[in-house]
């Protein structure tokens, strides 16, 4: 059996914490969660992840300095930034990705 596509949510909604798990397990992922971009940088640097999906605004650290953990931590990993308004923001992502490439 294939290993399951590991996801690593960090937003500070409880509610949005809860609905994002459980439908990317219903999809047959494996979901860990924190709200604590803290914490989600001890798993980024302890656990592979496949997926980040990132709030666009997390408590202590910045979405932007996140995804730069993620890119030394988990290089291959994908990452998503959700909008506070909740919609997937593809042109933010893609201004912080290319934020991260003229830093390195």
């Amino acid at each position: 059996m294939a290993e399951k596509m590991r996801v690593l949510i960090v937003h500070t909604d409880e509610q949005d914490l809860i609905g994002l798990e459980q439908s990317l397990e219903d999809c047959g992922l494996s979901a860990t969660t924190t709200w604590d971009a803290r914490e989600a940088i001890q798993l980024l640097r302890t656990m592979r992840f496949d997926l980040v999906v990132v709030g666009d605004r997390p408590p202590v650290v910045s979405a932007s300095d996140l995804l730069a953990v993620v890119r030394s931590s988990n290089g291959n990993a994908r990452c998503v930034v959700l909008k506070s308004d909740k919609s997937f923001a593809p042109a933010c992502l893609a201004q912080v990705e290319n934020r991260l490439k003229r830093a390195s």
